[in-house]
């Protein structure tokens, strides 16, 4: 028999095995990267469908990314198998609500700078395509295997975010930490991301989220709340009397909704309920438990809304992503918060002012008819004047004695006069009354002692007293007109 070249059967050997293995590298390289790199494959949603057929939702939002004022917003999608892994945590399949998204947030794969306003979030489209994946719910586990308390806390904002969205009820997020944690700049938030990746901003450590609803979306659909029970959640519901129909002459009776709780694994969610006002601003009511209800339910200290009654403009919202969550938000948070926080609403006495009005009876010539026409129309523009330039006031003096007193103006008062703090002066204050079409009349004292402005309108003056505080005590100034003598 031939003798058999071994040198050559090895070199053979080692050749085709060196092939197979660059085979093997390029198949990797060029088909199963790009599937478990989130290629989109038959059966994958279209990134314009959010929830997967059948949606209850009729609205083709973008996807949105916000991280802050900064506006360094990211995605990161990865989608292996039709199944969406968030980063850093372990999942199985646990029959539940449908996943949302797939969206997660993750810092920084895109950076972009869109030019407007701080405070101020605009639609941002990512580069690529979006896709979603229909799904059950996940459960999320640490490394260690166990479900922790934030990951807990998610579960339910998605349970309850998907019953809402089946009823179509739009809620909107308007707990002032979680957007307080999205107001700030993005790249403060790396190290919290980095320990918790599902759930950055949403779960804050806090037991409770709170969301507001405009109360003309809320219909007693008993569905909704039953859903609501199925899933798990407990209800608290706390109704008060409706302002709307109380005046003058009669005090309301009918009692609304204002304040639901949904309490599920020991987490609780708060929806406030926001009323439409005469005044076309939104309204909510004091949240007052009755004797017979639950004392224990929630802890009531920590909710951010609900001790006492507040108003607030009608704020534009926006449907955004936030922890793979679709949440609507408003667009200008830092707005909203600032009006969260000085947003108290008095409601007129009606009952005292009823009770001052018989003895002394109102004038209700036609001259003093036409006055307070005016007056309240010279006020509401200063309103809007003010409230362009974020300028906090109050009505004060002789205005503010009318509203505490009889519920209405002074008809023999001739002025409207507002307050404002002198730390919230603006030089270009008398520019924006002269653009709403009022003329400056008078202008006393100096910005640091005893400024006063004063601006005509419709034959009516609109008095602007600045305030300034001393420790303790808070003080206005005053002028002599022919001397110019100062008083406090």
């Amino acid at each position: 028999m031939p003798r058999v070249n071994r040198t050559l059967v090895f070199v053979l050997l080692l050749t085709s095995s060196c092939a197979f293995l660059l085979f093997q590298i390029y198949y990797y390289r060029n088909y199963v990267s790009k599937v478990r790199g989130g290629a989109l494959r038959p059966g994958v949603l279209h990134p314009d469908r959010i929830n997967g057929p059948g949606s209850e939702q009729d609205c083709n939002p973008r996807f949105v990314s916000i991280l802050g004022e900064s506006q360094i917003a990211s995605w990161k999608l990865s989608v292996f198998r039709n199944r969406w892994r968030p980063a850093g945590s372990f999942m199985r399949n646990q029959p539940d609500v449908p996943t949302p998204s797939n969206v997660h947030l993750m810092y920084p794969e895109y950076i972009f700078k869109p030019k407007y306003r701080p405070g101020e979030m605009k639609n941002i489209t990512p580069t690529r395509p979006i896709s979603s994946v229909q799904q059950t719910g996940l459960h999320l586990l640490n490394p260690a295997g166990h479900v922790t308390s934030s990951q807990v806390q998610w579960q339910t904002l998605k349970k309850f975010l998907a019953l809402a969205q089946h009823f179509r009820l739009a809620v909107f997020l308007a707990d002032t930490t979680v957007l307080t944690l999205l107001s700030q700049d993005a790249l403060r938030q790396r190290d919290r991301m980095i320990r918790e990746p599902h759930c950055s901003f949403l779960c804050t450590g806090r037991p409770i989220t709170s969301f507001a609803l405009q109360a003309n979306q809320w219909k007693l659909n008993p569905g909704f709340l039953l859903a609501a029970e199925q899933k798990g959640f407990e209800l608290l519901e706390v109704r008060g009397h409706d302002p709307r129909l109380a005046s003058l002459d009669t005090l309301s009776g009918e009692e609304i909704p204002l304040h639901f709780l949904f309490r599920l694994h020991g987490y609780i969610i708060h929806v406030v309920l926001l009323y439409e006002r005469s005044g076309n601003y939104l309204w909510h009511g004091v949240l007052r438990l009755k004797a017979n209800m639950d004392q224990s339910f929630a802890p009531f200290k920590l909710l951010d809304y609900g001790r006492h009654a507040g108003a607030y403009d009608r704020p534009e919202l926006m449907l955004t992503v936030i922890d793979s969550l679709d949440i609507r938000v408003p667009r200008n948070i830092s707005r909203f918060l600032m009006q969260q926080q000085r947003a108290r609403y008095l409601e007129c006495r009606y009952h005292d002012a009823r009770s001052f009005l018989q003895l002394y009876p109102d004038d209700s010539s036609a001259a003093a008819v036409e006055f307070r026409r005016k007056a309240k129309a010279l006020l509401n523009l200063a309103a809007r004047t003010l409230g362009e330039l974020d300028i906090p006031f109050w009505i004060s003096s002789g205005t503010c004695l009318g509203w505490f007193r009889q519920c209405s103006i002074i008809s023999y008062s001739q002025d409207v006069d507002i307050g404002i703090f002198i730390t919230d002066f603006r030089p270009d204050i008398a520019e924006a009354f002269r653009d709403a079409g009022l003329s400056l009349k008078h202008k006393f004292g100096k910005v640091e002692d005893s400024l006063e402005l004063s601006f005509l309108g419709e034959d009516i003056k609109l008095d602007i007293f600045f305030f300034y505080k001393d420790g303790d005590i808070m003080w206005n100034g005053g002028t002599q007109a022919k001397s110019g003598r100062k008083f406090k």
